[in-house]
């Protein structure tokens, strides 16, 4: 009997850009030099960290993290994801001669389940057990991946996980969707080809990588009654 509830707890959206960096510019400071946030906000930042090797600091609505290679935004408030690629946005026109190599649009969903059973025979569905059943005694799945080359458009891939939830171990999964774009231009038009992905690609890859969730929720079970 398939379950008839399937309701996401959780939703976290991430830019994650790959290139070089300097950590120790990304401080609260400078984000309110520039406007991008308030002095009030700017003063509460918590888990602060700024030297040359990372910069971390989470507000009240975005949290960033900088290494010397990697740039992450993140927001789990739905009504934030606009506002964080305008935060990018803003970010990498200024920043405008840092090399870059690639971006990813990410989500994460915690998807809760009536019950364990339920979400195991989701799970199987997505990764089905008779093949693993006839070389393992007990298999249970850790983690399912797969990834899906674009075909068209810029060039890149999109890569989709399946794991148990970490926040709702007992009967929740959490998916991962990571929509990766290369970046081909050179240093020095790098950032104006990553501010034109940002604009034309991020919110069509959110209402993507929910679409793409809840057609694989409609083949399990087609008279779907989740959210």
């Amino acid at each position: 009997m398939h379950p008839t509830k399937f309701t996401r707890e959780e939703y976290q959206f991430a830019i994650v850009v790959l290139g070089q960096f300097n950590p120790a510019i990304i401080q609260p400071a400078w984000l309110v030099s520039k406007g991008w946030i308030g002095e009030t906000e700017g003063s509460k930042a918590k888990n602060l960290i700024v030297h040359a090797e990372l910069a971390r600091m989470d507000f009240e609505s975005i949290g960033i993290e900088v290494t010397q290679e990697r740039f992450l935004l993140k927001t789990t408030q739905e009504p934030y994801f606009p506002i964080l690629r305008d935060f990018a946005i803003n970010i990498f026109e200024t920043l405008i001669e840092t090399p870059i190599k690639a971006v990813g649009l990410n989500s994460i969903m915690h998807y809760k389940f009536e019950n364990q059973k339920a979400r195991d025979e989701f799970v199987w569905f997505v990764q089905p057990r008779p093949t693993w059943s006839k070389v393992l005694k007990d298999p249970r799945i850790l983690k399912a991946e797969m990834v899906d080359r674009r075909v068209q458009g810029r060039p890149g891939h999109l890569r989709v996980s399946l794991e148990v939830s970490e926040l709702l171990r007992e009967n929740g999964c959490k998916f991962a969707l990571n929509d990766h774009y290369d970046i081909s231009s050179s240093t020095g038009l790098a950032a104006k080809e990553l501010v034109s992905i940002l604009r034309e690609e991020c919110d069509r890859n959110i209402q993507e990588h929910s679409r793409l969730i809840g057609d694989l929720w409609n083949l399990f079970y087609p008279d779907n009654q989740g959210t």
